[in-house]
């Protein structure tokens, strides 16, 4: 909550400097981080996204390199688990805008109750990997006292 009324705060300190500065692209960053912050109260591993900008060298005349930017790859991942991938060319003009409606459209198309249940999921997995680590431990443990 704290985090949302400073995002707030700065919104109305930008309005108060100059109207214009605030642009779409502002407030569609702003509602998408206001969602997400609503979402990972309820969850113990964070929603969160990354946009990636993947781009490749090619060289043009034998002596100068280009790094060309093929690709925008935006992952939404759960703790370090990737849920959805959506990968761009370039060519098409997308633009951050367009980015941040396509994050906000997929997470607002789930309800809350889903993400809710791939953290439990999440949290079962981690619960049963502490587990099996338990019992190799306590296996080596067993073999060492028998040799």
């Amino acid at each position: 909550m704290f985090k949302l009324r400073k995002r707030v705060e700065n919104l109305e300190n930008q309005l108060k400097i100059d109207p214009v500065v605030i642009t779409e692209v502002d407030l569609y960053k702003f509602y998408l981080e206001r969602k997400i912050d609503e979402i990972n109260a309820r969850l113990k591993h964070n929603l969160s996204y990354s946009i990636e900008h993947n781009t490749e060298s090619i060289r043009a005349d034998g002596w100068r390199f280009f790094d060309m930017s093929w690709t925008i790859s935006v992952m939404i991942k759960i703790s370090n688990i990737e849920i959805k991938k959506f990968t761009y060319v370039t060519n098409s003009n997308i633009t951050k805008k367009d980015i941040y409606k396509t994050i906000l459209r997929y997470i607002n198309s789930k309800p809350i109750s889903y993400f809710i249940k791939l953290d439990k999921k999440i949290e079962d997995l981690e619960k049963h990997n502490i587990e099996l680590d338990k019992k190799k431990l306590n296996l080596e443990e067993e073999l060492k006292k028998i040799i």
